[in-house]
């Protein structure tokens, strides 16, 4: 069966017809739509996470494991969640979206794309490596969607919040940015959004610098020769952050960081703070952290007063 609005796709090098929207996914493909859509099956956690803040609610959604379900409960406050059109086995249901009618479907995946592509529009999501690039991704996804406005506006006031943390916050402390993996196992995150993110307000511990990959696999004692001040512990669980710390609590040699036994380990949960690399996520990790890191300077997440406020205030 041929979803009827594929009809409305053009092939790269073909005329566009006037007001039609395009946009070069993470395939380097061109995609053009004869105009914005409005009917949106996103599979892409931070694609939701973008589209949401650009007032574009999708109406389909992977919803499989916990951890997603509570990001978009997050995301979504007290609005219903859209339909979840994800597999057990994480593929997507193709009839299931196809029923929904989309206009457009967003992935991370070109198997994805391979499968859902010969019935309806389908856009692969770039790999988000930095503030630049998840700006970028904002703009692109405002123009396909005419909405070119209200990403502008996203984007200066995420600009303002993060200069307003860069701007208080002394980078006295040293952080480092570690997911519990087992087996006196960890994983420490690269270079990344989330390292450039928490950059503004500390000193973050590198394993691999300059690297492009999300993650670096190494023991305790990588740890344990950074000694950083503060540890961010990412937890990939749906039981409360605090039964998180308590993952590695076995390893004596964790018990012995200086992080843990000055009380600054900060769990938080990697579904919302780390797996979507999007502008909402990016705030909320800095409204979770800094507090953490200096409680005599942020008692409390930024309100807009003090992002607002002039240099010295």
């Amino acid at each position: 069966m041929i979803g009827r609005r594929a009809l409305g796709v053009w092939l790269a090098g073909w005329p566009a017809a006037a007001g039609a929207a395009s946009l070069a996914d993470g395939l380097g493909r061109e995609l053009r739509l004869a105009a914005p859509p409005r009917r949106i099956v996103s599979l892409n956690g931070s694609a939701e996470a973008q589209l949401l803040m650009l007032g574009v609610r999708p109406i389909g959604t992977n919803l499989i494991h916990r951890g997603y379900r509570a990001h978009m409960r997050w995301l979504l406050g007290d609005a219903a969640a859209p339909a979840g059109v994800m597999n057990a086995d994480w593929t997507p249901d193709a009839e299931a979206i196809l029923a929904l009618d989309p206009e457009l479907v967003i992935t991370w995946s070109a198997d994805h794309a391979a499968t859902l592509g010969r019935h309806v529009p389908v856009f692969v999501m770039p790999v988000l490596h930095s503030i630049a690039d998840v700006r970028a991704n904002l703009r692109a996804l405002g123009a396909l969607l005419d909405r070119d406005a209200e990403a502008e506006a996203v984007i200066a006031a995420f600009d303002a919040r993060l200069a307003a943390y860069a701007r208080l916050a002394p980078r006295r402390r040293t952080l480092m940015s570690v997911s519990f993996t087992g087996n006196r196992r960890y994983a420490f995150t690269a270079d990344s959004l989330l390292t450039e993110v928490l950059g503004t307000i500390a000193e973050t511990r590198r394993v691999a610098p300059h690297a492009r990959l999300a993650w670096v696999e190494g023991g305790i004692e990588t740890i344990h020769r950074a000694d950083p001040d503060a540890i961010l512990l990412i937890h990939w669980a749906s039981a409360p952050q605090a039964d998180a710390a308590d993952a590695p609590v076995q390893d004596r040699l964790w018990r012995r960081l200086r992080a843990v036994r000055e009380g600054r380990v900060i769990p938080v949960n990697g579904f919302e703070a780390l797996a979507f690399q999007s502008i909402p996520t990016a705030a909320r990790l800095l409204d979770t952290v800094a507090p953490r890191l200096y409680p005599d300077i942020f008692p409390a997440a930024l309100d807009e007063a003090r992002i607002m406020a002039p240099r010295g205030g």
